[in-house]
């Protein structure tokens, strides 16, 4: 299923960022295509960003940032070719190709290309009865080509060695299992009630100065080891990565230093106000539109899921239809048959049900 969704994808980029001459007001396409294909996506960000006003431009801006976020064209053909498209696997298959790609920026980079697909569909990609043309079709298929990837890379952060969620054998991966433990703490308001982990939480807060943005730390133990975890006002938890001080996200342990939560007081540089890092704690700027950059698991995970899916959907064929309904069915813990499932289609995925998905995965 996976791999179909892709393949399809991937015509529809070949399709959206040819072509050459000048639109009015824009920036020569021909040279912009160019510098794409030559890697140069900080090129392409400075030279049209500041002054983009046509589709043309917002087109190169969104594959910039794609590209950015370690998934330009030959990566996504890579990892399409390394995706095992057969058994219940294809989705954590998918997630641990894009874990192995993802640049450091990848969340915030992948939100700019989305908000730039937007720019040019506006919100006909989540209408059913939309009357959309070829281009347009094929613009929602990479704007949910774009959310799956965020998808795969946020879920990419909840694990040590995601790859254990494709091995046909029974292992699980400490972190992930933690992750999970943590996502439902959130969600159930902070009980512990329908958790089997240890969790500790003290209710403190504390406050990232770069963001002036507050959370809860809790700590909570899984198979001999500590993690921590960071709740905010939503009843969610945050995507980390690595720990640093709230006083600077500069301060970011590099990750092949392999500090742990039960390292971190060795780490040279130390002190009380080290915690886990936040991935995404900047205002993401798109044209003229400012918006808070998603830091939450259910902000990230679940909303770009269930956009994603609509996006593609509503470009899809028959074909490709069936194949992201068997796996909406999995995710919503349905059973498919054929051309049917026993859930209903037309809900949205909730955090929950993404938490059941992964923790089947995680054995």
């Amino acid at each position: 299923m996976i791999k179909k969704m892709l393949i399809s994808s991937l015509v529809a980029v070949a399709l959206v960022l040819t072509g050459c001459g000048e639109d009015s007001g824009g920036v020569d396409k021909l040279e912009t295509q160019q510098m794409l294909d030559n890697g140069d996506f900080n090129g392409v960000i400075s030279r049209v960003e500041a002054t983009a006003s046509s589709d043309s431009d917002y087109l190169a801006l969104a594959a910039a940032y794609m590209g950015k976020a370690g998934l330009a064209l030959p990566d996504l053909i890579d990892i399409i070719l390394n995706s095992d498209d057969t058994g219940d696997d294809a989705f954590v298959t998918f997630i641990d190709q894009v874990d192995t790609k993802k640049s450091s920026s990848a969340l915030n980079d992948l939100e700019k290309s989305s908000g730039y697909y937007k720019k040019i569909v506006e919100e006909k990609c989540s209408a059913t009865d939309a009357n959309l043309s070829y281009s347009q079709k094929d613009i929602c298929l990479f704007l949910g080509l774009s959310q799956t990837m965020k998808v795969a890379t946020a879920i990419g952060y909840l694990a040590d060695d995601i790859s254990v969620l494709t091995a046909d054998i029974n292992t699980s991966d400490a972190k992930l299992t933690a992750s999970l433990c943590a996502m439902k703490y959130a969600i159930d308001g902070r009980s512990d009630t329908n958790v089997t982990c240890s969790v500790t939480d003290n209710n403190e807060s504390i406050t990232f100065l770069d963001s002036n943005r507050t959370y809860s730390p809790i700590v909570i133990s899984e198979n001999g080891e500590t993690f921590e975890f960071l709740i905010t006002d939503k009843n969610s938890t945050a995507i980390t990565s690595s720990f640093c001080s709230t006083e600077s996200f500069s301060t970011r342990i590099a990750l092949d230093q392999n500090i742990t939560f039960d390292t971190l007081s060795s780490y040279s540089d130390y002190n009380a106000s080290y915690h886990a890092c936040p991935v995404n704690e900047t205002l993401l700027v798109v044209g003229d539109a400012a918006s808070e950059a998603d830091i939450t698991t259910a902000d990230v995970i679940v909303s770009a899921l269930n956009e994603g899916t609509d996006s593609i959907g509503v470009a899809a064929s028959e074909d490709m239809q069936q194949s992201i309904d068997e796996f909406k069915c999995e995710v919503l813990g349905g059973t498919y048959n054929y051309s049917s499932c026993d859930k209903s289609l037309d809900q949205n995925v909730t955090e929950q049900q993404v938490i059941t998905y992964l923790n089947t995965n995680n054995n």
